[in-house]
């Protein structure tokens, strides 16, 4: 059913973000190891790669669980460097929360519409079989 094919586009997005999101601690976790650390982060952040790789597998599944928690995370790990560093206006943090904001609108349409598909071939089927009663 086209349908199905609508939240795709956004939900693509937010895999991309979560990737980017991994990528980039990794990136700034191999500058640590190599003695420039302006996040101050340590080998923990690798818990947070591990996080946001397993959202971005779910998302790209279409996991209402996976979207919101992508928010919620990506939200939460937002606020931290917000208390470690301060407020600073950048469009990055705020593209990314609405890329995740998207992924949460995405699946949940997705899930309704793959749930009408489902009573729509049950509702077509059973009319199929009244038919031939």
């Amino acid at each position: 059913m086209k349908m199905l094919n609508l939240p795709k586009k956004p939900l693509a997005r937010a895999m991309y973000a979560s990737l980017f999101m991994s990528g980039g601690t990794l990136f700034f976790l191999g500058l640590s190891t190599q003695g420039f650390n302006p996040l101050n982060i340590d080998s923990i952040a690798l818990i947070d790669v591990a996080i946001f790789l397993l959202i971005a597998w779910r998302i790209y599944a279409m996991s209402r669980i996976a979207a919101v928690a992508g928010l919620i995370f990506y939200l939460l790990s937002q606020l931290v460097l917000i208390a470690d560093f301060g407020f600073t206006m950048s469009i990055i943090p705020i593209l990314i929360t609405l890329t995740f904001i998207h992924s949460v609108r995405g699946t949940f349409a997705y899930q309704k519409f793959k749930e009408q598909e489902v009573e729509e071939k049950n509702l077509t089927s059973k009319t199929v079989q009244d038919r031939q009663k």
